[in-house]
């Protein structure tokens, strides 16, 4: 038993040679994440690989990941000088190194022969960061303080994260932290570097316990703390470890906003470094129930956003401060149930 099949077979002319690149792998190519659109990011070349007939044609072609041009993030501009034919590759849409840090780029070169040929070569493009993330306050937007608490009571705590993922745009250095425990009891650790996440992961301390008795005694705890990307804080501890307010993001400073429209500026005041919140008067709830506060937040690097003027970035947020009425109580002991007193009047009317 036997078969037979077709076979095709092409005849090349010998001159008619494929394209042939500059170099098959270009970059890595860095560019900065706030390139404008329509900014050129490199320009290749090749050769036709045909004598007298340089005609070539470029193509960009588009892969399947967001990091291969699948949502054409970068577009192929073609451009004859002299007698030489470039492929500029332009930015097409905004880039963000926060989500897309590098893009491995495909372009497809033809020639102008019978055949047509072919060749490709990659593109490796590094996205450089900038300062262009405005601080991020992380806390809810409305607080409750009792009235007649006096001045200088805490009434909440603002936090702001710094999303820039290198230094110096997240930059972050530490102060002493402290955990009071009791009236007498007190931990503190003093650390002086800049912490970058990407040099150093994990950071130990050996910390000590001293009470105020003549005879003090001291004890010792191994705290293990993260530092995480982001001017964000992770504490991770062993032993008997206990919380301790270990905060990286010093680099972001806090600010009540100095306005006619914010009601409660000459009221409140803030601790630029912790963003905690204070009491500057005894308030009276019969007098005024609420509060409008706005509070901003600063990063500690000069900013790339334009129109900025080299300022460091700044976010805003409003909060809704609320006072409670303080009800007086009387206690018998320590376990017995509050009695109010004047919590409840009765009122008899009589019927004509």
């Amino acid at each position: 038993m036997s078969r037979t099949v077709e076979v095709q077979i092409d005849v090349v002319d010998r001159a008619n040679n494929p394209p042939v690149w500059d170099h098959v792998v270009y970059g890595p190519i860095y560019c900065r994440e706030n390139m404008a659109v329509g900014a050129k990011v490199v320009s290749v070349k090749a050769s036709s690989g045909i004598d007298n007939n340089p005609t070539v044609f470029y193509h960009l072609m588009p892969g399947s990941t967001a990091q291969t041009n699948k949502y054409h993030t970068f577009y192929l501009q073609q451009r004859a000088e002299q007698s030489v034919t470039w492929a500029d590759i332009k930015v097409n849409h905004p880039l963000d190194y926060e989500s897309i840090k590098e893009y491995n780029l495909t372009i497809r070169v033809e020639n102008n022969g019978a055949q047509q040929l072919a060749s490709e070569a990659t593109v490796h493009i590094m996205l450089e960061d900038v300062n262009d993330e405005i601080p991020l306050f992380t806390e809810r937007e409305q607080e409750t303080v009792l009235e007649g608490e006096p001045i200088r009571s805490k009434v909440t705590q603002v936090n702001a994260i710094d999303k820039d993922g290198t230094f110096p745009n997240n930059q972050a250095k530490k102060l002493d932290c402290e955990k009071t425990k009791g009236a007498s009891r007190l931990i503190r650790l003093a650390v002086e570097p800049v912490f970058i996440y990407h040099e150093k992961r994990w950071l130990v301390f050996k910390s000590s316990q001293v009470d105020a008795a003549a005879l003090r005694n001291r004890a010792f705890e191994i705290s293990n703390v993260s530092v995480v990307s982001g001017n964000k804080s992770k504490e991770d501890y062993m032993g008997r470890a206990r919380p301790i307010n270990f905060s990286l993001s010093l680099q972001v400073t806090y600010y009540i906003v100095d306005s006619d429209r914010n009601e409660g500026k000459d009221y409140f005041e803030i601790n630029r470094e912790t963003g905690e919140i204070f009491t500057k008067v005894v308030f009276d709830r019969e007098k005024q129930g609420a509060y409008a506060l706005e509070v901003e937040a600063r990063d500690g690097a000069p900013s790339a956003r334009p129109n900025n003027n080299g300022q460091p970035n700044s976010g805003t947020c409003h909060f809704d401060i609320f006072f409670l009425l303080q009800l007086p109580s009387i206690f018998s002991n320590e376990t017995s149930i509050p009695e109010l007193s004047n919590a409840l009047l009765e009122i008899s009317i009589s019927k004509r």
